[in-house]
């Protein structure tokens, strides 16, 4: 079974490859480059990918592992605080695996605090 833990950056006014750019700078200035560089990834998603996945995915790799989770959390508020972008915080099944990590948070375009997306107000 595969559980994956991602940001998806939705909507921004920067281009794709600028937001990719953007990203790495933010992680890169803020936590360990050993962490990052080994765990981290952050990619732009073809068109076909952008509808489901957004413009730009952020992911960890070892998903399982609560310190790489607790990675992924901290990116997403300092993207939050740093950046305007639309985004998600999507668990996408950790929290079978972490119960602690299964809060699904997101972030509308232009908006500074994240909010417990809730998937009855938010469809």
């Amino acid at each position: 079974m595969s559980y994956v833990a991602a940001i998806f950056v939705r909507c921004a006014d920067e281009a794709q490859d600028e937001i990719v750019v953007r990203a790495r700078q933010l992680i890169a200035a803020s936590f360990s480059m050993v962490e990052v560089v080994r765990i981290v990834r952050v990619m732009a998603n073809d068109p076909g990918r952008a509808e489901d996945f957004g413009i730009v995915e952020i992911d960890v790799t070892q998903s399982r592992d609560p310190r790489a989770l607790s990675l992924l959390r901290s990116i997403f508020m300092l993207l939050c605080e740093e950046t305007n972008w639309g985004m998600e915080l999507n668990w996408d099944g950790i929290e079978a695996v972490e119960p602690d990590f299964g809060v699904y948070m997101r972030r509308d375009y232009g908006t500074g605090a994240p909010v417990e997306f809730d998937e009855d107000d938010d469809i």
